[in-house]
Parts: C-alpha cells; structure tokens; sequence
C-alpha cells in the first residue's frame, strides 16, 4: 500500500460525500445478498440486484480513489486489466458473449478483497475520522444481516447449505443463496465479534462463543463449524502472543472452560455431526475417496480433470491467458473446480493465479506486520483469521471467488492495518477497544 500518496486533499473537489455514499452501500450489501436470494425464487433464477449493488460500490470506490490520488486510480485500472485481459481476448477470437459475461462477474468478485482494501487502507490515510466511524459499522451490520438470516433459516425461511427444504435440506442459511460463501462469510464475522468480546467484554466471551460454534453447525458447512471451533479457542491464546499467564484469572477459568468443552466436543462430535445432517455425508464421501475426498468435497477430482484435459487440449494461450468458464464446462463439465487458486488460473490465465498469490501474501503479512505493534492485540487473531480464510480458499475455494466474502474480509484485515489496540482500562477492567490514526 505504499504508492498510496498522502498529500493533503484541500485542493481538490472534496471526497467525502463518494465516500460515506461507498460506506453506506459496503453496510448495506449482505442486507442486498438476502433481497437478492429471495427474489431469485421467485423470478425463476434471475436476481441482478447484488450484482448491481456491488457494481455500484466498485464504481465509487474507482470514483473516489481517482479524487484523492492518480496514482491509486492507475493501479485500480492495472488491477482490472490484468484479470480482464483473459476474458477480453477470448471475446475477440471467439465472439462468445456468454463467456465473456461470467468471466467478467467473476473478475468484478475477485477484485472486490484487493478494492475494498485498497479502499480502507485509502480512507484511513485521506479520510482517518470517517473510516475509524464507518469500518467497524460495516462489520457490525454485516453481522446483523448475517444474525437476521439465520434466525429466518432456523425459522424455516429460505434456502439450506445443501439440497432443498422440500427435499429435507441440510443447513439453515436463511435467503442466503450460496452455502459454501456464507460458511466462509460467516467465519470472518465471527472472527470480528469474537475480538470485540474478547477486548471490551472479556465475561461475556464464552457464552458468545459458545453461539458462534453453535450457529456454525447450523449453517452446516465445513467451514463454517470448523473456523467458528478454530477462532473460538485460537482468539484467547493467539491475543497473548503464547503469553497465557498474562491472561489473569478471568481470562485463565475462560480458557479452561473452553478447553473443557473443547475435549466434550472432541468426544461428541460425531453425534452433533448428526444432528447437523452432516454424518451420513462424510461417512459416503469417505467411504468413497478417503481422507483426501472428506477435506476436499470431491473437488480433488475435478481439479484432475480439468487440468489434464488443459494439457491435453489447450493451446499455448489458453495456457497463458486461461480457458475461461465456458471451455471448462465442455471439458469437467462444471464452470468451476472450486477452488479459488486453480480456477483463478483456468479462468484468467497465469495473470489470475499470480494475482491470487498476491492477494495471500498481501492479507497474511499486513496483520503479520501489525503484530509487531505489542499494544495492538487485534492483530494477531486478524492473522489467525485470515490463515484459516487462505487454507479455506485452496481447499474449498469460495472466498477471493465470492461476492460475499471480500468485503467484510477487507473491512477486518484492515483494522490490524488502522492500528486497533487495546488498553487497559483500570484495575480488575475491562479492556477498552481503541482505535487509533
């Protein structure tokens, strides 16, 4: 983020209406994924309105990064052509505007992590008191819409993660209509109320956990359960750096309580992946394909796939430029493997997966970086967070693929780059979040 210049915006038209008008829309946009969800079962599959709004946002996040500096604008535009030239000179040789349209939507989806945190990292430089106001906002109603809809899902409102309500569906996720982009939604938001809890309302932390596991095995995703258990017992110990004993003697009988319902739920994990629908499915796949076939879903296979019929059948530019949605599906038979790094190659060519690869690194070493800040103990929980989001990305993809998942994901990542800390408030206190400049 270092070509981002800080130089004083007097003199140039004032930024801060575009501004505030992007954050309002960034709070809004899982509220808009829901309306969108439930329009599509009435319109037979045909709900433009999430990609509407997100087109918009993008719009004005373009719009404003070109009022407060030119140097940013250009690298927004770098980033757009290097995705879009893939599907751009498919277009051209091919004419194909099917293909051409899902390539797009999924470059638009795949810029929104490095935009919004462009965005964010613009706005905390340029705009500090607006963005310390609106990035937690963002989380925070993101988080409602998501509480909102799984209380609609338990309800027996809209979709499930798998199969239909009609047909007994697993997984309650209300007018969400993609499981796998929730799961993964789900676990940034969690990440966000878990480090909340644990700096400003430290008693209140397990209970709170003990939701947020709970709620994942409603949404009934891989993960979903296993990032919701990994940041519930990761965030106490990850926050002291290793140093338990500074925990005290709250944080110590919280830590313990967790451990033990950790072990219980060690022991019972089997019956509760019952009752989340999940245990006939993992014994199926397993019996199937293995190990390999339980952490991958299946999708090792089409991965295998599609990358022979790419050595087999491509030429030298599909191999450099991609093959595009449309030629994948007439060789694996489905748009997508995923998993986010392979299909960013096989749909944008080598300038997609160097992208991808870019994007990991710029997400783990700006927190990484933040850690060196001791006051800061948000920090190293982002990290955890965003290593649990990578290792979901290669496995099961749906993250730097997903409409859902970039922006709250931005919006978390940069608070560690915002300077998030936390200080003591007084003896035998709370701690107090503060959020510095």
């Amino acid at each position: 983020m270092r070509y981002i210049e800080n130089q004083p915006t007097s003199e140039r038209a004032d930024p801060g209406v575009v501004s505030v008008a992007a954050w309002c829309l960034l709070c809004l946009y899982l509220f808009v994924d829901a309306v969108s969800g439930a329009m599509l079962s009435q319109t037979g599959g045909v709900a433009p309105l999430s990609q509407l709004w997100k087109g918009l946002i993008l719009l004005l996040i373009f719009l404003w990064c070109s009022m407060v500096s030119m140097r940013l604008s250009i690298a927004v535009l770098a980033l757009m052509a290097l995705l879009l030239a893939g599907p751009l000179f498919r277009f051209v040789t091919s004419g194909l505007p099917d293909g051409l349209q899902r390539d797009c939507t999924a470059a638009i989806k795949a810029l929104i992590p490095a935009l919004v945190l462009i965005f964010c990292e613009a706005g905390r430089v340029h705009e500090p008191a607006i963005y310390r106001s609106w990035a937690p906002r963002l989380l925070w109603f993101s988080a409602a819409a998501m509480a909102l809809n799984l209380g609609l899902g338990l309800l027996g409102f809209g979709y499930t993660s798998y199969g239909s309500p009609e047909s007994g569906g697993i997984g309650a996720i209300g007018f969400f209509y993609a499981g796998n982009e929730v799961g993964a939604a789900y676990v940034v938001l969690s990440a966000f109320v878990l480090i909340t809890m644990w700096n400003r309302a430290r008693s209140l932390y397990l209970p709170v956990a003990a939701m947020l596991v709970v709620a994942g095995f409603v949404i009934a995703t891989k993960s979903a359960i296993l990032g919701a258990l990994t940041l519930a017992f990761g965030v106490p110990v990850v926050s002291t750096r290793g140093r338990l004993w500074l925990l005290g003697w709250k944080g110590g009988v919280l830590l313990s309580a967790a451990c033990v319902a950790l072990v219980w739920a060690v022991m019972e994990v089997w019956s509760v992946l019952k009752l989340a629908g999940l245990a006939e499915r993992l014994s199926s796949v397993f019996a199937q394909r293995g190990w390999i076939g339980v952490i991958f879903s299946g999708r090792e296979k089409f991965v295998a796939d599609s990358i022979q019929a790419l050595w087999e059948r491509s030429t030298p530019v599909e191999a450099l430029f991609g093959t595009g949605q449309h030629t994948l599906a007439l060789w694996s038979g489905k748009l997508s493997t995923e998993t986010d790094p392979i299909d960013m190659y096989l749909w944008f060519g080598l300038p997609g997966v160097a992208y991808c690869a870019v994007l990991y690194v710029c997400y783990l070493y700006i927190p990484w970086r933040a850690c060196a800040d001791r006051t800061n103990h948000a920090a190293p929980a982002i990290l955890l967070t965003n290593m649990v989001l990578v290792v979901l990305s290669i496995v099961g993809g749906h993250v730097v693929l997903s409409g859902m998942v970039g922006i709250v994901w931005a919006a978390l990542t940069s608070l560690a780059l915002g300077g998030v800390s936390v200080a003591a408030a007084g003896r035998g206190r709370a701690p107090v979040l503060r959020t510095t400049s």
